[in-house]
């Protein structure tokens, strides 16, 4: 049951897988790079605040490694990519996806307070 006035975001899967793909691409060159040559997160060099996906290159460097976990506690962000990739595998390329928007916007805050949280923790490398 849909009500209006609900803001939605609607995506054809095509679409969508394009550009999961394309942002897991980015994240694994950046991680195959060597670390001086690495991409830094211009909102934690502007404010020394952490993005959401603050740790996403150790997290892709972690999975390419096969450590899973190691991934999860750097960004649960590229493994969640990852499972997004494969869900949109199934289905007709045309299919549209449809999102409530409040539905992005708890899921972007709760990895961002994830991403806060770790990084602020006792013994934390950024400390």
């Amino acid at each position: 049951m849909r009500r209006e006035g609900t803001a939605r975001v609607a995506i054809r899967r095509r679409d969508a897988r394009r550009i999961i793909w394309l942002v897991l691409g980015a994240g694994l060159v950046n991680a195959l790079l060597p670390s001086h040559a690495r991409l830094g997160c211009p909102l934690r060099a502007l404010t020394g605040v952490s993005c959401p996906v603050c740790g996403s290159t150790s997290s892709v460097a972690s999975l390419i490694r096969g450590d899973v976990i190691g991934s999860v506690r750097a960004n649960a962000m590229p493994l969640g990519g990852l499972l997004a990739a494969a869900s949109l595998a199934r289905g007709a390329p045309e299919e549209e996806i449809v999102v409530q928007l409040r539905t992005l916007v708890v899921v972007v805050a709760c990895l961002w307070a994830l991403v806060l949280v770790r990084a602020n923790a006792p013994g934390s490398p950024s400390r």
